[in-house]
Order: C-alpha cells, then structure tokens, then sequence
C-alpha cells in the first residue's frame, strides 16, 4: 500500500439532510423535492466550499432512499 492510507474518522464528514414532508405528498412527490432541494443546498455551498481541497473525492450530496420504506 505505498501511497495510500486508511482513512479515519477525523478525516470525513457526513450529513444526512432529512426532508419534513407537505401534507397529502406521496413518496414519490417527496423523492423528488428532496432531489430539487439538493441541487438547490449544492448550488448555495459550492461558492464556499472553493478553497477547500478535497484530495481524495470532491464535495458532492446523493439522495439515497431510507432502507424502511
């Protein structure tokens, strides 16, 4: 592994975004506001997140389902 290291904890970061739902939405008109919405924070934290330097992955948010539903 020359080259490389493990990465720790102390070397992420992860937020989970949680969308508080309209009433009467279905699921699916909640997937894809909350798909809009993060587009919309991605486009908000870009210009600040510029001098940072991401070395191993640059910044990015995905929308992934919860595991219940």
């Amino acid at each position: 592994m020359v080259g490389t290291r493990l990465l720790s904890v102390d070397d992420m970061v992860q937020y989970n975004l949680f969308l508080l739902p309209a009433d009467r939405s279905t699921p699916q008109q909640n997937e894809q506001r909350l798909k809009e919405l993060l587009g919309e924070i991605f486009a908000k934290l870009a210009p600040m997140l510029v001098e940072y330097i991401w070395q191993h992955q640059p910044f990015n948010l995905k929308y992934h389902p919860s595991k219940g539903n």
